[in-house]
C-alpha cells in the first residue's frame, strides 16, 4: 500500500470513528436524536457488569447500540495506530491488523483490569 492511500485510510477511519464517538454521545444523551430513534436495541443501554468475562467482553461489544458504537470506534482507532507502526518500523502492510488486534486486545484488558475497581 502506497503511503498517500495508507494517510487517507487512516483519516477515513478516523472520520468514522469520530461520527460512531458523536453517535455514542447521543445514545447517552439524546437518543431520540440517535441514528435510530426508534429502536430499543440502539437507545437502551444494558449493563454486562454481572456477565461472566466472556459475556462482557465479547458478547456486550454487540448488546446494544452504545457498545456497538464504542467497539466500532475502537476498532477505527487500533488499525491506524497498526498502520502508523508498520510504516515507522518499516514492516510489511499484513502486520497491520496483528498490531490493530493487539492494540484492541491491550486496551480490552486495561479496561477489564480497572474498570470497577
Amino acid at each position: 500500500m502506497t503511503l498517500v492511500v495508507g494517510l487517507l485510510a487512516v483519516v477515513f477511519l478516523m472520520t468514522i470513528g469520530a461520527l460512531l464517538d458523536a453517535e455514542r454521545d447521543t445514545i447517552m444523551f439524546r437518543p431520540h436524536q440517535s441514528w435510530f430513534p426508534k429502536s430499543r436495541y440502539w437507545t437502551e443501554r444494558r449493563s454486562w457488569s454481572k456477565y461472566n468475562l466472556f459475556t462482557r467482553t465479547v458478547i456486550a461489544s454487540f448488546g446494544d447500540g452504545w457498545h456497538l458504537c464504542k467497539s466500532l470506534y475502537i476498532i477505527c482507532y487500533a488499525i491506524p495506530i497498526g498502520y502508523l507502526i508498520t510504516v515507522i518500523i518499516g514492516i510489511p502492510d499484513y502486520w497491520t491488523g496483528i498490531i490493530g488486534i493487539a492494540t484492541v486486545l491491550y486496551k480490552g484488558m486495561i479496561f477489564e483490569l480497572t474498570y470497577g475497581k
